[in-house]
Order: structure tokens, then C-alpha cells, then sequence
């Protein structure tokens, strides 16, 4: 079925923090990105190891006439341009991201930008979450792809007393896969993702184009026995390129002392979200002993 947009896609963006838009890509088109990200799996496992799951820049590895095409679709446009309420902005997709080849992996829950970057300004970010003009993202399925997990709404708010008792600290821990199993990965990783208070899969089918705030509360988790080609990309706008610049990128370049910063830090809930781990710790060691 041909996509066809509607007001719901304009308020599922603004409500949930994301939307699909349902087979957006002409079958012709699928057929051919398909054919370009498949090189470009091995090149990225040649270039970053077995488990390796971005290939990035692609304009340096894969032909970029494909992903022009897509990026130039005109229903995408018309979608983007009702749904970012007529802000001037271009799509800039570089990125191709696969499904690791040889263990499963589970990044950690996280906001871009204030939960992946240490000595960036909190206080700016907080200030600018809600601007539509920054943190727009994204992803373009060329295959069923059900990695992404998101908590819809969040993208509104500040982080509930739920959320920080779940992850009190800063850096948030991703899963600890020392030791496992590659069926045990996938459980751990399974069970860390239920484990955010309102926690949803956001799964896209091939030829689905997601958008999403980058904002929301949000992580990507994959097994290397499903096969993942997702077109990555964010939504630039002359405000957004500005915060990149002035915010992100003296980061990126070791300008700033990357120190944790943590919004949260001092509320009861942060107490007892660190009082929870901290028990949960020694309960796990106590089990341990009692097993050696």
C-alpha cells in the first residue's frame, strides 16, 4: 500500500515523540538501497571488526545516488514539512546501521547529547529540548527492524521519579555482557530494556521511514541473527547546525573537561535510585559467595 500522510502522523510526532510514516519507500528504490547497504556490510566489518554496526560516511564507501533518491522523495518532504509545522531544514542521512555479526549488544538507555556527552552544558540543553528545530532523527528500515526502544513522551519532560531511581547515575550503565552466552546476552539485553518504567519496542517494517525526537527517552538493541540495514540520518535546520557547533562540537573536540554532568543529582528519588543499586550489588555478591 502506498503511503499516504495525515494530521494523525502530525500529532503521534508531537505526542509520542516519534511516528512512522508506513511504506514510504518505492518498492524500485528498496531494491536498490538493499543492494548498496549489503557492500557496505562488509566494508564496515572489514574497517571496525565482526561487530561492528555503522558504516559512516557513506558517501565515502557506497554510491550515493540511491540515497539522494530517497532523501529527494517528494511524499517525504510534503510528510516532514507538516509535520515540523513549515521550519526550513534539509535531511542529512550518512549512516547505515547493521546488526552486529557475532554477539548481541544493547547500547544503554540514554537522551542524546545530555546522557552520551561528558562536559557538555546541561543547562543548554535543557533550555532548547523542546525547540522543533533541533533533535530531530531519523531511520529508514530496508528490513523489518524492531531494535529501537523508546518510552513515548518522554520527550515532554523532565525524567519522572521513576526514571531516576531506575538510572540514577551518570554515565548511565548499559548492560554488562561479561561472561555470557550469546543467548544470554539477548536476555540481559532484553530485560534491561523492560526494565524503563513505560518502556515500548518501536518496531518499523521494510520501507518504513521513522522520525523521531532524539530527546526521548530511548536505545537501540539488536542480535546478530536478524538482518539490519537502517538508513540513519538527522533533520538539519540552520538552528540545530549552530547547536552542533557551539554546543556539541567543542566536546567532540576535547575542548571541554568531560566531566558527568547529572541533572538529577541531590533529588530524593537520585538517593534512592543509588540506596537500590548500591543494594542490589551486594545482594549479587552475597549470592555469589554463597555459590562459590
Amino acid at each position: 500500500m502506498a503511503f499516504e500522510f495525515s494530521d494523525r502522523h502530525i500529532v503521534e510526532y508531537h505526542t509520542q515523540g516519534y511516528v512512522v510514516l508506513r511504506d514510504l519507500l518505492p518498492a524500485t528504490l528498496l531494491t536498490d538501497l538493499r543492494r548498496e547497504t549489503d557492500r557496505g556490510r562488509e566494508i564496515a566489518r572489514r574497517l571496525g571488526g565482526g561487530n561492528a554496526q555503522r558504516l559512516q560516511p557513506v558517501q565515502e564507501h557506497l554510491d550515493p545516488r540511491p540515497f539522494a533518491e530517497l532523501w529527494g522523495l517528494p511524499a517525504l518532504h510534503h510528510a516532514l514539512t507538516e509535520i515540523l509545522r513549515g521550519i526550513e531544514f534539509s535531511v542529512e542521512g550518512d549512516a547505515v546501521l547493521y546488526e552486529p555479526g557475532e554477539s548481541p549488544y544493547c547500547m544503554c538507555w540514554h537522551r542524546d547529547f545530555r546522557d552520551l556527552s561528558p562536559g557538555m552544558d546541561l543547562a543548554a540543553w535543557q533550555a532548547s529540548f523542546h525547540d522543533l528545530r533541533l533533535f530531530n532523527q531519523t531511520n529508514v528500515a530496508l528490513y523489518d527492524d524492531a531494535c529501537l526502544w523508546v518510552v513515548p513522551g518522554s520527550h515532554l519532560r523532565a525524567d519522572t521519579p521513576d526514571e531516576i531511581r531506575r538510572f540514577p547515575e551518570r554515565p548511565v550503565p548499559a548492560p554488562d555482557f561479561t561472561g555470557l552466552t550469546p543467548e544470554q546476552a539477548e536476555y540481559t539485553a532484553r530485560d534491561y530494556a523492560h526494565s524503563m518504567p513505560g518502556a515500548v519496542q518501536a518496531p518499523l517494517n521494510a520501507g518504513d521511514f521513522m522520525v523521531y525526537r532524539n530527546t526521548l527517552w530511548h536505545l537501540g538493541s539488536y542480535v546478530p541473527y536478524i538482518k539490519r540495514a537502517t538508513v540513519h540520518g538527522s533533520i538539519v535546520t540552520e538552528a540545530y547546525r549552530q547547536y552542533v557547533l557551539t554546543q556539541w562540537l567543542p566536546y567532540a573536540k576535547g575542548e571541554l573537561p568531560r566531566v558527568w554532568h547529572n541533572v538529577n543529582a541531590g533529588t530524593p528519588a537520585y538517593r534512592e535510585g543509588l540506596w537500590q543499586r548500591r543494594a542490589g550489588q551486594w545482594a549479587a555478591r552475597l549470592r555469589r559467595l554463597a555459590g562459590a
